[in-house]
């Protein structure tokens, strides 16, 4: 892993040594496993957010994409570093607001039932190659949800917590806590699995895809089987977001995702009943 870290950490030697030595602290030092782990997630946050992730030059391509009827911005705190976010279950947005230049895609990218479905410019753009990409290939991949506001994802959660009850704390964000507040995330389906998300999804040709091709676009899976004690939230190989290209082949590599706790001091016990939704966070 540190030979291909390397390639992606050439801006300063500094940089990857420091990367390497706190490694070797971990390694050295941690008694357990279980220790070793919580001391390398604390680690790999300062890291990752102080010296390698980033902003990086959007496109300046001329977009297919308008606004049409999806909401204006407004100032607030998404503009600065929006798509870096770090929203989870302990983190939120401070004050919740329309994040800047939405734009409505489905014109240009198919969306569940031809339904208007609203993204932030450059994700839509980026989403728009990937999906291109992915047709030349005979996959058939369509957007199932997109941007959703702080009413929009109150209304979800009261109508699917009284379902799902114990269990929907694992699968449904708290309105202010999801990634679909940013405009960068959104659920997909494939044809394979007759455009339905959940497990299905993951194992279809669409999204074993873009569980390989994602990063070189833009996007990571926030919420991976096997990391569910860090996220909080159960597996949704359905739901990705924007981060940019050089974070996202960084974070692909460390099998990261900013919807980690910060600390990693909470863990979840998790219903071992399958979930085939796309509601999640």
């Amino acid at each position: 892993m540190i030979g291909v870290l390397s390639h992606y950490m050439t801006r300063t030697s500094t940089k990857y040594h420091l990367f390497i030595a706190l490694l070797l602290v971990v390694s050295q030092g941690a008694h357990t496993a279980f220790s070793a782990q919580l001391k390398m997630d604390d680690l790999l946050d300062i890291v990752l957010e102080r010296e390698f992730l980033g902003k990086e030059d959007t496109t300046t391509t001329q977009s297919v994409f308008n606004q049409g009827n999806c909401p204006g911005s407004q100032v607030g705190k998404i503009q600065n570093g929006w798509y870096l976010q770090r929203l989870n279950r302990s983190q939120s947005l401070d004050s919740y607001v329309v994040p800047e230049d939405l734009v409505e895609i489905s014109p240009h990218i198919s969306t569940k039932n031809n339904g208007s479905i609203c993204l932030e410019k450059t994700t839509a753009e980026e989403l728009y190659l990937m999906t291109q990409d992915a047709k030349k290939l005979g996959l058939d991949i369509t957007v199932l949800s997109g941007y959703r506001s702080y009413s929009d994802q109150q209304y979800l959660y009261d109508l699917y917590a009284p379902e799902y009850n114990a269990q929907a704390y694992f699968r449904v964000a708290h309105p202010g806590h999801s990634e679909h507040h940013l405009g960068t995330t959104f659920d997909l389906a494939g044809l394979s699995a007759g455009y339905h998300a959940g497990s299905a999804f993951a194992r279809s040709p669409e999204g074993i895809w873009l569980k390989k091709n994602g990063h070189r676009y833009g996007f990571i899976m926030s919420y991976p089987e096997g990391k569910e004690q860090s996220t909080g939230y159960q597996s949704e190989p359905w739901h990705w977001r924007y981060v940019g290209s050089k974070n996202a082949r960084l974070l692909t590599i460390l099998e990261y995702t900013l919807a980690f706790e910060k600390s990693q001091s909470t863990y979840f016990t998790f219903p071992t009943s399958s979930y085939t939704g796309e509601i999640g966070g």
